[in-house]
């Protein structure tokens, strides 16, 4: 995968409700800002390996995609199953214990880390218990992390 352009991304975390869907759409957001339509990406999805499914994602997440001019209408929670990694190009994962269990259940797959893919220091920290000075200092970081996901995965460009 890296090198290659890809056409879909799937980003799972613990939960599907704070850090996964707000790469999902920060990274829909910033491939079609940076290249006025999707590119080469056509399909960005999130899930998560435990939780509730259909509900909607965390009212803090909501609110900071909300401020960036994002929106989230129609989300649901999903959960991860395997094909699913099967049927995307690429698989980011939120941090390395994400990425073992993902390994377990879809081996084979392109998966990767958000920090391994985007070439950046840290995993993504668990946000549902984060102050919400910290939580919205995470997204921020979520924001250069999709920025450099999309730049790598659309136009085959390293940093």
């Amino acid at each position: 995968m890296f090198g290659e352009p890809v056409s879909s991304v799937l980003i799972v975390d613990t939960l599907d409700s704070d850090a996964a869907p707000i790469a999902e759409h920060l990274l829909r957001s910033t491939a079609r800002d940076s290249s006025g339509s999707e590119g080469t990406l056509q399909s960005v999805s999130s899930a998560g390996l435990s939780g509730e499914m259909g509900v909607p994602m965390s009212r803090r997440a909501k609110s900071y995609l909300s401020k960036r001019g994002i929106s989230s209408d129609g989300f649901t929670a999903r959960r991860f199953d395997p094909h699913m990694a099967y049927s995307n190009q690429l698989t980011l994962a939120s941090d390395m214990a994400v990425k073992g269990v993902l390994l377990f259940l879809a081996p084979g797959a392109q998966i990767y880390t958000v920090s391994e893919y985007s070439l950046t220091g840290s995993d993504i920290p668990p946000m549902e218990r984060l102050d919400d000075e910290s939580y919205f200092s995470v997204c921020d970081e979520l924001g250069v992390m999709m920025a450099r996901v999309a730049k790598r995965a659309t136009r085959n460009k390293t940093f």
